[in-house]
């Protein structure tokens, strides 16, 4: 929820990547990669030097539970992260498990990636997607990711946060 309600408002993603629509909901794959390698402890080499296999105790089998060791370094998330985030705790920080896959994979974002690769286990979602039946939406926002996104096309030595 927060990467569409971020999106909607500020036309980016609190965390980039590639969004799947996977069997439990939507995931950025590189944050599903990374967890992965966090149980298996084959951790991928972009994530070496982080500390991140430090900061997290997995538990679980076959449902791994994360739970941080750490404080969390809230300086590398900006204002809009926060509120967008803070809003998602309080909305749906009391939803079960089922309750949530549920509610995920009837947003039209989910449904769509769905529909256009119904053969693959983890269909991509286009981030244009997530402004569908949002009511975050900001005007202008849609069109601002998709300018920022092309630019990042041109000059990818410059990334920006799409």
């Amino acid at each position: 929820m927060a990467i569409s309600w971020h999106i909607a408002k500020y036309g980016r993603a609190i965390v980039g990547g590639r969004y799947c629509a996977l069997p439990n909901g939507p995931v950025p794959s590189e944050v599903l990669d990374l967890l992965n390698g966090l149980i298996t402890g084959d951790i991928s080499p972009e994530f070496w030097g982080t500390g991140i296999e430090t900061a997290l105790q997995v538990s679980g089998d076959p449902y791994p539970t994360f739970l941080p060791k750490v404080k969390p370094d809230m300086s590398v998330l900006s204002e809009s992260d926060v509120e967008i985030l803070d809003k998602v705790i309080t909305e749906f920080g009391k939803w079960n498990f089922h309750r949530l896959v549920e509610f995920t994979h009837s947003l039209p974002a989910y449904m769509k990636a769905a529909e256009r690769d119904p053969d693959s286990r983890n269909p991509a979602i286009d981030y244009e997607d997530f402004f569908e039946g949002n009511t975050f939406v900001v005007p202008g926002t849609k069109q601002e990711l998709l300018e920022n996104y092309a630019l990042s096309r041109v000059f990818p030595e410059h990334p920006l946060a799409v």
